[in-house]
């Protein structure tokens, strides 16, 4: 079982003027990822997820509230296994908690299940004018009361399919601090998380007068929002213009440009880093290099641009690429990873051959420098070659590249074999590395049994 968990923290103000709080109220949403629960069909012939759940909040050790569930998921008439959510509620004192949250799959085997413990805390709530948290919502829903509310979006990542951002805050503390309806107005804005600045035209204001409890709910067009990572931002503002409150939500926004000619004949590139690059020799370098990181559309693209070498084209293709990667800075993106390229060119370039089209060079630019290198090129007993030892490459842990020179001399080295997925498999990778030296005679499967076949497959198990 797997979920997503976000807790929201919503002060209750007093029932009478001037007394203490009654705590804060905290939601706990559980987004349960629906294809780690196992589906089966109901009494209703629809197929359908049960999930066990169990929230226990605990301080100094001692369980202060819990609460237990038995959710199902949606019944199914598809074969989709959509993700669902787990609401909880509590009320809570100011103070320091764990929350811990366990999950079974009543459907599935009785190894299926989750375990997530984590800190928790609760503020004391401040003097002055406050902000709750940050709910991001997906339209609305009734609730048991038969009420209109914020339906909870589930996690913070926006995939390209959502065309709406949602949300909801709560205003405390406006009346105590400037008496009861005074009047203040209220920012809301999607800004870039690296520099706090706001994006484009997501930014508005909405009028509000002082009361006990100010909510605040309203969404944005996310359509045109580039992809990236964004902060969502409310602020309380005065009336003489000073700030008097601000909350933050981070989320992240994956929204590709497409590739496709009409698509980059709208792309408008006037005044920016790719548009300056006006010499057809060093635009189509760059187009080029980017082959090690292009996914296998894009690689068509730089294919097409190379063969073409339409300057216009290049430019617009090669600034889609980046925004595509950093919507809000696609010039410092491209930046770092030329660097990264002028290294490759500098450490891994062979006879004709630039560094970012050899096979070491291709594998710094997608993976980085290895974690440790195994140099054979000295073993007079194998073709020479090197294991790079990875203990992370991109999304996976503990991997390792061999390459090896065929032709020696020449300082070309060729991967020959790669664990990762989608790479350059090569089963026979040992017996490849011996049997030119005559040293293969002794095979089993894919390994060499001799002395020197030992030594090679101790250094690519453990490396040093």
């Amino acid at each position: 079982m797997d979920a997503v968990i976000a807790t929201k923290r919503f002060p209750v103000p007093p029932q009478v003027p001037g007394a203490a709080s009654t705590g804060t109220q905290l939601d706990l949403h559980i987004s349960v990822l629906g294809n780690t629960a196992t589906w089966k069909v109901n009494a209703n012939g629809e197929r359908q997820a049960n999930v066990e759940a169990l929230s226990i909040i605990e301080k100094d050790t001692a369980i202060v509230d819990f609460r237990k569930s038995d959710v199902l998921g949606p019944g199914r008439t598809d074969t989709l296994m959509g993700d669902f959510l787990i609401e909880e509620h509590f009320m809570l004192a100011p103070g320091e908690y764990t929350l811990s949250v366990e999950l079974h799959d009543v459907n599935g085997p009785a190894g299926n299940r989750s375990v997530w413990r984590g800190p928790l805390t609760i503020p004391v709530q401040p003097k002055g004018v406050s902000f709750s948290d940050i709910m991001l919502t997906d339209g609305t829903r009734a609730d048991a009361a038969g009420n209109t509310v914020p339906a909870p979006f589930s996690g913070t990542y926006y995939p390209p399919e959502m065309q709406r951002l949602g949300f909801y805050a709560e205003v405390h503390g406006s009346a105590e601090a400037l008496g009861a309806d005074a009047p203040f107005s209220l920012n809301y804005q999607i800004e870039t998380y690296e520099s706090r600045s706001v994006k484009g035209a997501f930014k508005s204001t909405q009028r509000a007068n002082a009361a006990p409890v100010v909510a605040l709910a309203k969404e944005f067009p996310i359509d045109q929002l580039p992809s990236g990572n964004y902060l969502l931002a409310v602020e309380a503002i005065g009336a003489d213009g000073t700030v008097l409150a601000r909350q933050e939500q981070f989320f992240q926004r994956n929204n590709p440009l497409r590739y496709d000619l009409n698509a980059l004949e709208s792309v408008d590139i006037t005044s920016t880093f790719a548009d300056a690059i006006n010499d057809p020799d060093t635009l189509a370098e760059h187009v080029a290099c980017l082959r090690p990181i292009a996914q296998p559309l894009e690689r068509r693209m730089i294919d097409e641009r190379l063969k073409d070498r339409d300057v216009t084209l290049m430019k617009r293709f090669f600034y889609t690429f980046w925004a595509n990667r950093d919507g809000y800075d696609p010039e410092r993106a491209w930046n770092k990873y030329h660097e990264q390229v002028v290294n490759a060119n500098r450490m891994y370039g062979c006879r004709n051959l630039r560094g970012y089209e050899s096979d070491q060079g291709i594998t710094f630019l997608k993976y980085g420098l290895p974690s440790t290198v195994v140099d054979g090129s000295r073993d007079n007993k194998q073709l020479p070659y090197l294991i790079w030892h990875y203990y992370r490459a991109g999304r996976y842990s503990d991997k390792r590249f061999v390459f090896w020179e065929q032709n020696t001399g020449i300082g070309c080295w060729e991967l020959l074999h790669s664990e990762i997925p989608g790479e350059r498999n090569n089963p026979h990778w040992q017996a490849m590395l011996s049997a030119p030296l005559g040293n293969a005679s002794m095979t089993e499967g894919t390994q060499v049994r001799s002395f020197e076949g030992q030594r090679v497959e101790d250094n690519f198990l453990r490396p040093h």
